[in-house]
């Protein structure tokens, strides 16, 4: 596994079609890959952008390194960074302690027929925070602190219609109860809509 990171040059045209549209956003990062690599889940695809002030950066893991020569959007020079992932996991330990960030989006599913469901965003901190709890056992980790910033709305178009996702910004601090399954959550992510740039556990040491 690997991770990369590269600063989002916003004056290029995809780069601000793509940060305003969380769909654009998918392609955009999935074009950096082979095509026989271009499906997010077996490619084991995470991504994040974080926007601080007037820089947009973009961090992404994946199992095999993307190309950064693909895309015109990323500054690709000196400043861009990709390591192999291998010694992080190996130190993953019952008991050992992270500092972390996390976009994600807490909900529910809802029933709204005999066979189908539609996800509902979580509406308190309360819940929100239970929904994060569960995503931890199932994920091999407990939380030991815990911040969150006010929910945002991320919008993007797709072939089947608009897309819209209220995320939220977690952060704090977490201890892995379970290795293996927190390199697999760590790998796979957390919570759904993957997709669209959530659910990377993005860690610090504490």
């Amino acid at each position: 596994m690997f991770l990369t990171c590269a600063d989002i040059d916003r004056r290029h045209p995809s780069a601000r079609q793509a940060l305003g549209d969380c769909c654009d956003m998918h392609r955009n990062v999935m074009r950096l890959f082979a095509p026989e690599d271009n499906m997010r889940a077996g490619a084991c695809v995470l991504f994040r952008v974080l926007e601080e002030g007037r820089v947009a950066r973009l961090y992404l893991t994946s199992a095999t390194p993307p190309d950064l020569s693909r895309a015109a959007w990323l500054f690709c020079g000196r400043d861009a960074r990709q390591r192999d992932l291998s010694p992080l996991l190996e130190r993953f330990r019952t008991g050992l302690a992270f500092g972390f960030d996390l976009l994600a989006y807490p909900c529910k599913k809802v029933d709204v027929g005999r066979t189908n469901s539609v996800r509902a965003f979580l509406t308190t901190a309360e819940e929100r925070r239970a929904w994060l709890v569960r995503q931890g056992e199932k994920n091999g980790f407990a939380l030991r602190a815990l911040r969150e910033d006010e929910p945002a709305d991320m919008r993007g178009k797709r072939k089947t219609g608009l897309v819209q996702i209220r995320a939220v910004r977690f952060s704090g601090v977490l201890e892995i109860t379970d290795a293996e399954r927190f390199r697999d959550g760590y790998l796979r992510g957390v919570g759904p809509e993957k997709a669209y740039g959530l659910g990377m556990l993005m860690l610090r040491k504490v």
